[in-house]
């Protein structure tokens, strides 16, 4: 069963869900948030951005989960230019 109408043209239709985990605080050092690592400019205008600029943000949020593995304790440089 076929649940694409239109094939691949619906999924374009999808929002893509935010990846906020409903902690809303933000990290004075880190200046993203600590549930989702976005930064407050990213989370005002998340109900504004394309698909596209969601997922450009779920990319950057990736880099920024890869860049604090690798952070020694106590670094926390500022997270809200990274993309």
């Amino acid at each position: 069963m076929n649940f694409l109408k239109n094939g691949i043209n619906d999924l374009v239709d999808l929002d893509v869900l935010s990846p906020c985990e409903s902690i809303c605080e933000i990290d004075d050092d880190l200046n993203v948030c600590v549930g989702c690592l976005r930064t407050v400019d990213e989370i005002e205008a998340w109900p504004h951005f394309s698909n596209t600029d969601k997922l450009f943000v779920y990319k950057v949020i990736e880099k920024r989960k890869t860049f604090l593995e690798f952070i020694k304790d106590g670094e926390k440089p500022d997270l809200s230019n990274l993309s």
